[in-house]
Protein backbone atom coordinates (compact mmCIF):
# COMPACT_ATOMS: atom_id res chain seq x y z
CA UNK A 1 0.00 0.00 0.00
CA UNK A 2 1.45 3.34 -1.00
CA UNK A 3 -0.42 6.15 0.77
CA UNK A 4 -0.91 9.40 -1.09
CA UNK A 5 -0.84 13.17 -0.85
CA UNK A 6 -3.17 15.75 0.66
CA UNK A 7 -3.22 19.54 0.49
CA UNK A 8 -3.44 21.09 3.96
CA UNK A 9 -3.46 24.88 4.36
CA UNK A 10 -1.78 25.26 0.95
CA UNK A 11 0.98 22.74 1.67
CA UNK A 12 1.30 19.28 0.14
CA UNK A 13 1.61 16.56 2.76
CA UNK A 14 2.67 13.04 1.90
CA UNK A 15 0.75 10.31 3.71
CA UNK A 16 2.84 7.22 4.44
CA UNK A 17 1.49 3.97 5.78
CA UNK A 18 3.61 2.07 8.28
CA UNK A 19 3.25 -1.52 9.39
CA UNK A 20 2.69 -1.07 13.12
CA UNK A 21 1.79 1.68 15.53
CA UNK A 22 4.68 0.57 17.76
CA UNK A 23 7.03 2.11 15.18
CA UNK A 24 5.57 5.51 16.14
CA UNK A 25 4.23 4.89 19.68
CA UNK A 26 0.83 5.99 18.33
CA UNK A 27 -1.54 5.11 15.49
CA UNK A 28 -0.51 8.26 13.61
CA UNK A 29 2.18 10.90 13.52
CA UNK A 30 2.53 14.36 11.96
CA UNK A 31 5.93 15.70 10.94
CA UNK A 32 5.41 19.30 9.88
CA UNK A 33 9.02 19.86 8.85
CA UNK A 34 8.88 17.02 6.34
CA UNK A 35 5.21 17.71 5.54
CA UNK A 36 4.49 14.06 6.25
CA UNK A 37 1.72 12.15 7.98
CA UNK A 38 2.28 8.55 8.99
CA UNK A 39 -0.64 6.22 9.65
CA UNK A 40 -0.29 2.72 11.12
CA UNK A 41 -1.72 -0.13 9.06
CA UNK A 42 -2.47 -2.30 12.10
CA UNK A 43 -5.96 -0.82 12.59
CA UNK A 44 -9.29 -1.25 10.82
CA UNK A 45 -10.15 0.93 7.81
CA UNK A 46 -12.26 3.27 9.95
CA UNK A 47 -9.39 3.55 12.43
CA UNK A 48 -6.96 4.56 9.68
CA UNK A 49 -9.39 7.18 8.33
CA UNK A 50 -10.01 8.55 11.81
CA UNK A 51 -6.26 8.65 12.46
CA UNK A 52 -5.70 10.53 9.21
CA UNK A 53 -8.39 13.06 10.19
CA UNK A 54 -6.70 13.43 13.58
CA UNK A 55 -3.32 14.19 12.01
CA UNK A 56 -4.88 16.60 9.49
CA UNK A 57 -6.43 18.52 12.39
CA UNK A 58 -2.99 18.62 14.04
CA UNK A 59 -1.53 20.06 10.81
CA UNK A 60 -4.26 22.71 10.51
CA UNK A 61 -3.78 23.76 14.12
CA UNK A 62 0.00 23.90 13.66
CA UNK A 63 -0.29 26.13 10.57
CA UNK A 64 -2.76 28.40 12.37
CA UNK A 65 -0.54 28.45 15.48
CA UNK A 66 -3.43 27.24 17.63
CA UNK A 67 -2.83 25.02 20.62
CA UNK A 68 -5.45 22.49 21.62
CA UNK A 69 -5.07 19.82 24.31
CA UNK A 70 -4.74 16.33 22.84
CA UNK A 71 -7.92 15.21 24.61
CA UNK A 72 -9.92 18.00 22.93
CA UNK A 73 -8.37 17.23 19.56
CA UNK A 74 -9.39 13.58 19.96
CA UNK A 75 -12.96 14.66 20.71
CA UNK A 76 -12.96 16.90 17.62
CA UNK A 77 -11.61 14.06 15.47
CA UNK A 78 -14.26 11.64 16.74
CA UNK A 79 -17.07 14.14 16.17
CA UNK A 80 -15.90 15.12 12.69
CA UNK A 81 -15.46 11.49 11.60
CA UNK A 82 -18.94 10.60 12.90
CA UNK A 83 -20.43 13.64 11.16
CA UNK A 84 -18.88 12.68 7.82
CA UNK A 85 -19.93 9.01 8.11
CA UNK A 86 -23.44 9.65 9.51
CA UNK A 87 -24.29 12.09 6.74
CA UNK A 88 -22.89 10.08 3.84
CA UNK A 89 -20.33 12.76 2.99
CA UNK A 90 -17.85 11.54 0.40
CA UNK A 91 -14.61 10.50 2.05
CA UNK A 92 -13.43 8.37 -0.86
CA UNK A 93 -10.22 10.44 -1.22
CA UNK A 94 -9.28 9.59 2.38
CA UNK A 95 -10.25 5.95 1.85
CA UNK A 96 -8.10 5.72 -1.29
CA UNK A 97 -5.10 6.95 0.70
CA UNK A 98 -5.32 4.76 3.81
CA UNK A 99 -7.65 1.80 3.13
CA UNK A 100 -6.82 -1.56 1.58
Amino acid sequence: MHGGKLKIMGYTYKVNLVEEASEMRASGHLHTGKQEIRVALDQCDEGRISTLIHEVIHAILWHLQVELPEEDLMRLETGLFAFLKDNGIDISKLESIVCK
